[in-house]
Parts: structure tokens; C-alpha cells; sequence
């Protein structure tokens, strides 16, 4: 770029440089002014894809995703499910579940190193406004592509999205006010579909504008509960459930994780959009790195997955108290059978010694009392 840019003369007017679907970005003359006043400026001038390139990027995403999803399927017979549609129907909601889990754990370790690179630059809130790097694009590009399969997975498996709610669930306010009107499975439903849209959108707005970069992987990084929610929805998918569901400590165990991984993931994204709001030096150098679009667009993201993350707390409370109930259940189930046991092994017992006591006093022998 520095090549073409001295062949151009020093007054010439320098755009993006193409090349072999890269380009080069040069900074922007209002972001130098900010830079100007910090020791070092973010760097933009590192080559990342075109637009048709990106398109291209996000296609091969999705085919990634999609074969996946078929390698991943597993051909069992459910014994809770007689019927072949309901075969089908749960084999598909498992395959998407364990294609899920994958991007999550690879969306939450990329989110976590390039979270990690920026931390380390000197404008790390700079970086996030305004920095963009070849690895956004390809990471914003699997998004994308995950959520968009995603809305048609579980347009498949809307059946299996409440995951035993009921319009009663903690007290009819799990999902107030829409209980009123619809029921859990419907319910769930919206509320991903909007998720997913809403997050499609993002990672477009981010490749098309090179804003907000720093948000964009925040949402990588929210995918880290979802590690351990996707274990539990696996857990209750079987029939049987796995053992540590049937545990009561074990239950309170993988919940109190949940909730940590669910503080950590999210709660830095909630730090920084009120750091955003709060009238300080982090508002006013947003102000000045970024357009009212930007910014507008950047509160209503906060504003949005801010209320998202609120329900969904909600929701993982409610299932919590549902699996300590079951666990619970499970195990006065099974200690009441194990009693029971013992009470006809101790009457088999007992019956048994009564014949050998009265077979000794018979005077023919132990051998008559069975004659007779």
C-alpha cells in the first residue's frame, strides 16, 4: 500500500487499494484526530476481505454448519418416542443440539483471544469502536451463518423448545405477559427467532460498516453459558437422563457453573454499554469515533440483548428449580424402592428360617414339612 501510495504522489487521493479480494483501509481522517491525542493509534491498515469475498466467507460457513449437522446424526430408537415422526422429530433435535454446542465452545474461544488482543493494544475502547482485523470477518461470518441454519432448526424443532414450561412456570411470570396469549413452545420460539435475527443483523451491521467490532465479540463470547445449557438440554432429551441429572447435588452443581459462566460471559457487555452511557470519558471519545448512526444503532443493541439476557435469567432459574424437583423425585423414588427391597428380602428371609426351625422339630425330618 505504501508502494502504491508514493507511485500515486503525495497529493493524490488514496481510497481502498484492492487486491486478489483484499483491502486496505487507511485510517479514517477523524479517527487520526482522536489518535492524535493517545500514544498510539489502533491499527486499521492490515488487509481484510472484500465484500463479495466476506459474502463467499459466510457460504462456506454454512455448508461448514450444514455438514456438520448431517455427520452428527445419530441413528438410535428413542424409546420414549413410538411414532417415526416423533423419531424424527427428536433425532434432529439432538443433531441440532450437539452442532450447536460446537460453535458455541469455537465462538466462545475465538471471542476470548481476539477480546484478549484488544485488551492489549494501547486504545483498547478505540479498538472497539472502530478497529476491524481479518479475523472479524471470518468469525462474524460463522456467526451469521449459525444463526441463519439456526432459525430453520428450530423452526423444526419448535416442538421441543419450551422444554417442559408451562404457562405456570415460576409463578406465571417466567413468561408474562406473552403466556397470556400463546403457549411455552410458541413462546420460545419468538423469542429465538427474534434473538437470531436481531443477531444476524449485528454481524452485518459490523462487516458493513467496520464499527462496533468490540460488540460483535461480546456476542462471541455470550455463547459461554451455553456450553453448559446445551449439556442440560442434551441431559433431558434422553431417556433415560443421564446420572447427574438424577443427582440432586450434582443438579445444583452444574446450575451454580451455568450461572457463573453466565456473569462472565455477559456481564462485560453490560459493563461496557454503561460505561457507553454513563456521561464520562468513554462517551464523549464514542461520541467522537463514532456517527449517530453507530450510536444509535449501538444503544438499541445494548437496550435489546440487555432485556434478552434479563428473560433468559429468568428461564434458567426456572429450570433449575424444575431439574432440583426432579432429581429430588428421582432419588425418594429410588430410596423407597431399595426399602421396599429390603422388606421382601427380609420377609424371604424370615420365611425361610421359620421352615428350617420347623422342619428341625418334625419328627420325621426337615423332608416331611415339604411332603406335607
Amino acid at each position: 500500500f505504501s508502494q502504491k501510495q508514493r507511485f500515486c504522489g503525495q497529493n493524490a487521493t488514496i481510497g481502498p487499494v484492492h487486491d486478489f479480494g483484499f483491502e486496505h483501509h487507511p485510517q479514517p481522517e477523524r479517527h487520526q484526530q482522536v489518535g492524535r491525542s493517545m500514544s498510539k493509534e489502533p491499527s486499521n491498515d492490515r488487509p481484510i476481505l472484500s465484500g463479495p469475498a466476506v459474502v463467499a466467507i459466510c457460504i462456506l460457513w454454512a455448508c461448514i454448519w450444514l455438514v456438520s449437522f448431517l455427520a452428527l446424526g445419530q441413528k438410535r430408537i428413542y424409546a420414549c418416542c413410538s411414532d417415526s415422526s416423533d423419531q424424527f422429530s427428536l433425532r434432529f433435535y439432538n443433531q441440532k443440539l450437539r452442532r450447536m454446542l460446537i460453535y458455541s465452545i469455537a465462538s466462545t474461544v475465538a471471542g476470548l483471544a481476539m477480546l484478549a488482543h484488544t485488551l492489549s493494544m494501547p486504545a483498547p475502547f478505540e479498538d472497539m469502536m472502530t478497529g476491524f482485523r481479518l479475523e472479524h470477518q471470518v468469525f462474524f461470518a460463522m456467526a451469521i451463518a449459525h444463526f441463519t441454519i439456526n432459525c430453520w432448526e428450530d423452526w423444526v424443532t419448535r416442538g421441543h423448545l419450551g422444554q417442559g414450561l408451562s404457562t405456570d412456570s415460576g409463578g406465571g411470570l417466567t413468561l408474562f405477559p406473552l403466556n397470556l396469549c400463546l403457549n411455552p413452545d410458541h413462546i420460545m420460539l419468538m423469542m429465538y427467532m427474534l434473538h437470531h435475527v436481531a443477531t444476524v443483523f449485528a454481524y452485518i451491521y459490523g462487516l458493513a460498516t467496520h464499527e462496533l467490532s468490540g460488540c460483535m465479540v461480546q456476542g462471541l463470547i455470550f455463547e459461554l453459558p451455553v456450553v453448559l445449557m446445551l449439556r442440560r438440554e442434551m441431559g433431558i432429551a434422553q431417556n433415560p437422563p443421564p446420572a447427574w441429572l438424577q443427582r440432586e447435588r450434582s443438579v445444583h452443581f452444574q446450575w451454580a457453573m451455568t450461572y457463573v459462566f453466565f456473569l462472565l460471559g455477559r456481564l462485560p457487555a453490560e459493563a461496557f454499554w454503561i460505561v457507553a452511557i454513563v456521561p464520562s470519558h468513554g462517551s464523549r471519545l464514542m461520541d467522537q469515533l463514532l456517527g449517530t448512526r453507530s450510536i444509535v444503532v449501538f444503544h438499541t443493541f445494548g437496550v435489546f440483548f440487555t432485556s434478552i439476557n434479563i428473560r433468559i435469567f429468568g428461564l434458567l432459574m426456572t429450570w433449575h428449580v424444575r431439574d432440583a424437583q426432579r432429581s429430588r423425585l428421582h432419588q425418594q423414588t429410588q430410596k423407597t424402592q431399595l426399602q421396599q427391597r429390603q422388606q421382601r428380602q427380609q420377609q424371604q428371609q424370615t420365611v425361610a428360617h421359620a421352615t428350617h426351625v420347623a422342619g428341625d422339630h418334625h419328627p420325621q425330618g426337615p423332608s416331611a414339612w415339604e411332603t406335607e
